[in-house]
């Protein structure tokens, strides 16, 4: 068991530090606050105070005598000078006062400045103003004004405030302008600053000692866990950690010692689930084995499939069966259910096709005959809709029969129509003895047979909506010119973009599984005896 370091400490410390943390940063950003607020009270104060010194100052100017001023020896300029002179000594935090006024091309111009001729801070009659920020003496041409920020310069840190002067009809003939010393307001604010300082350090006191006395009392039924978690991983679940506390801890204390009564239980369960898990594994792999790998490759049918399970193994079955000569039989069923159970089914009906086949594969024949076969294996009474047909691939006749599987779809090339191989009877197993009428159709080159579970049509959109029967017989309408491959891969993926509507690739299965709960197969034989080059 490793110690605690400086490098790696304890958990009592890595508490005290959290819980320091946590109380300094609600000390500092409480601290932080105040000192904005007050901050931007006491400069919003100042502002005020300029603006409306600047309107007394500019409603004791006349504006016609204003305008009248050429130059620094004009008596006028003098005697705004003095009274500029004798505001600014009855507010020792006033700096300077002075007018300007704005020429046509925007330039802003001195007029009357309080400070004396000679003094480095005086600003000339007429001198146009080189400082940046012009905005509040903008504003001041219709109403009184402050500047946002501090400037400074070489003589210190103003804040400016300027209001117009109006003449008899109400225009703006010049703006007068006070700059106030912001010396007091800066050192009001290191005040405070100092202040919240202060009390930020004693707070920090405070809460590094709550701090180390909150993580001691945390840590020690923690350690009596971690210390228990230790002695479990070692193979002891005899242990058991004290869980006297009634609060959270106490009841994680409770949790753990439940959980060790229940680890031996869910070991053994979790070992029977992987046993399960590797039975079904290996199930599935003997029923692909027991399904067509590829085609077959007869040079006068264009075939390809696509089966997928809504669990490890499932009751679709789709077969291709090499006959007498240019004879194929085609065979697709469904199995109720899903799972193991429909999964034996299936296979019980594979062995019997291909048994029976090589004795009598006459359509009626096949389905009686897998019919006792289901209906005696099938004890939870599962049924299996079944389509058994037989190609002729050199004329193109196929003869079929149908107990309650979805009516396959037949393509007419020549016609560019599509018609659906209608038989009702009843699925496999359902009656202990069955009778169906066998039935023919011709195919020509080109025509195209699709057969497909219901788990196509069934399966879902996010809005509810069925695949459909429409849907799928449109799409063969639009594409059956197609090879087969090339139609079947249009099918599956109209299908699943109907499925997987609104959703992320990674949501595919939780999402199939709630709309498309159901096995699903496609299979499309395409008729070319010709060879006729395929369209893809």
């Amino acid at each position: 068991m490793s110690r605690p370091t400086l490098l790696r400490p304890g958990l009592q410390a890595r508490l005290a530090l959290v819980f320091l943390a946590m109380t300094t940063t609600l000390l500092v950003g409480t601290l932080g606050i105040f000192y904005a607020q007050t901050s931007h009270v006491f400069r919003q104060q100042l502002r005020e105070q300029l603006k409306a010194l600047a309107g007394t100052a500019a409603l004791m100017v006349d504006a016609n005598e204003h305008t009248r001023v050429r130059s620094e020896s004009d008596p006028t300029y003098q005697r705004f000078h003095a009274l500029f002179r004798r505001m600014r000594e009855a507010n020792p935090s006033i700096g300077y006062i002075y007018t300007m006024r704005q020429d046509p091309s925007g330039t802003w111009h001195y007029l009357i400045d309080s400070a004396k001729p000679g003094d480095p801070a005086h600003s000339a009659f007429d001198e146009a103003y080189t400082g940046t920020g012009t905005d509040s003496m903008d504003r001041a041409l219709a109403r009184p004004a402050a500047d946002r920020k501090f400037s400074t310069d070489a003589f210190g840190t103003w804040l400016s405030g300027f209001a117009p002067i109006k003449d008899q009809t109400g225009s703006t003939v010049a703006i007068v302008g006070v700059d106030m010393n912001a010396a007091e307001v800066l050192q009001e604010e290191r005040r405070l600053l100092e202040i919240a300082l202060a009390i930020l350090v004693a707070g920090l006191a405070f809460a590094l000692a709550i701090s180390v006395w909150v993580a001691r009392i945390l840590t020690k039924p923690i350690s009596q866990l971690v210390e228990g978690t230790r002695k479990v991983s070692a193979g002891d679940l005899t242990i058991r950690v004290p869980a006297a506390r009634k609060d959270e801890l106490g009841d994680l204390a409770r949790s753990f010692n439940a959980m060790i009564g229940a680890i031996e239980t869910h070991r053994e369960e979790l070992k029977e689930s992987e046993r399960m898990t590797q039975e079904l594994a290996t199930a599935r792999k003997i029923q692909q084995a027991m399904l067509p790998a590829e085609a077959p490759s007869d040079e006068a049918v264009n075939i390809d499939f696509y089966l997928e399970t809504s669990t490890e193994v499932g009751g679709d079955y789709f077969d291709f069966l090499p006959l007498d000569k240019n004879q194929l039989a085609l065979v697709i069923g469904d199995v109720t259910g899903h799972g193991v159970p429909a999964a034996l089914l299936m296979a019980v009906i594979k062995s019997c096709l291909h048994t029976q086949v090589l004795t009598d594969f006459r359509v009626t024949n096949v389905m009686s005959i897998a019919n006792n076969i289901l209906h005696q294996s099938s004890f939870e009474r599962r049924f299996m809709t079944f389509f058994y047909s037989i190609l002729d691939t050199e004329t193109g006749r196929l003869t079929y029969a149908n107990a309650g599987h979805p009516y396959p779809f037949h393509y007419r090339s020549e016609h560019r129509t599509v018609e659906m191989l209608e038989m009702a009877s009843y699925p496999l197993g359902v009656r202990p003895t069955l009778r169906v009428k066998e039935q023919e159709v011709t195919m020509e080159p080109g025509d195209v047979l699709v057969f497909y579970s219901d788990g196509i049509i069934e399966a879902q959109n996010g809005q509810g909506q069925e695949f459909g029967f429409e849907r799928m017989e449109q799409l063969i309408l639009q594409h059956g010119h197609l090879s087969a491959e090339a139609l079947k891969t249009k099918l599956l993926k109209t299908w699943q973009q109907h499925v997987y509507e609104g959703t992320r690739p990674l949501d595919y299965q939780a999402i199939k599984s709630d709309r498309a709960d159901d096995d699903i197969t496609i299979v499309v034989v395409k008729y070319a005896p010709a060879r006729k080059v395929l369209e893809v």
